[in-house]
C-alpha cells in the first residue's frame, strides 16, 4: 500500500499543499490528475483498477455479514427468499444512495477512517480484555485511555478546533 501510494502521489508534479487544496477543491479526482500528467492509459487504468478492487473487497464482506447479521437479529429461518428479501432490503439502499450521492460515500469513508478504526482497533478490545479479565490489566486500561485520546484529538481536529 505505502509503495502504491509513493508511486501515484509522486507521478503527480504538485510542489506544495495549496496545489493539493486547490485541486481538491475544484474536485478533481487523483485519476483525472494521473490521466493529465501521465499521458498513459494504462496508469489511469490501474488506478481506477486498483479503487474499483479496494472497494468490492472491503463493500461485499460487510454486506455479506449484515445480512446474516439481520437474519440472525430478526431470527428468521436460513431459506433462499428470506436471504434475498433481506439483500434487497441491504443493498437496494446503498445503491440508490451511492447513484444519486456518490459523494456521501467519500463522506463516510473520512469519518469511519478517523472514528471507527479507534473504535474497532484500539477501544473495543482493550474494553473487552478489561471485562474479561485476560491477559495484562494494566496494559489494557493504558491502549484503552490511549484510544479515547486519539478519538477525542480526532474529533477535535474534525471540528478545526486544532
Amino acid at each position: 500500500y505505502l509503495v502504491w501510494e509513493a508511486v501515484i502521489l509522486g507521478i503527480v508534479p504538485f510542489t506544495d499543499k495549496a496545489e493539493w487544496l486547490q485541486a481538491q477543491f475544484n474536485g478533481h479526482m487523483i485519476t483525472d490528475l494521473l490521466s493529465m500528467e501521465s499521458h498513459s492509459p494504462y496508469v489511469v487504468h490501474a488506478a481506477r483498477s486498483f479503487g474499483f478492487f479496494a472497494i468490492a473487497t472491503s463493500f461485499l464482506p460487510v454486506a455479506f455479514s449484515f445480512l446474516d447479521f439481520l437474519r440472525d437479529g430478526v431470527k428468521l429461518k436460513d431459506t433462499m427468499k428470506v436471504r434475498a428479501s433481506i439483500g434487497f432490503l441491504v443493498l437496494v439502499p446503498a445503491l440508490l444512495i451511492g447513484l444519486t450521492k456518490p459523494h456521501l460515500f467519500l463522506t463516510a469513508l473520512h469519518y469511519a477512517g478517523g472514528f471507527s478504526v479507534v473504535l474497532l482497533f484500539g477501544l473495543l478490545p482493550a474494553l473487552m480484555a478489561i471485562k474479561r479479565k485476560v491477559g495484562r490489566k494494566r496494559y489494557a486500561i493504558f491502549l484503552a485511555a490511549a484510544s479515547m485520546i486519539v478519538l477525542f484529538a480526532t474529533l477535535l481536529h474534525e471540528m478545526e478546533i486544532i
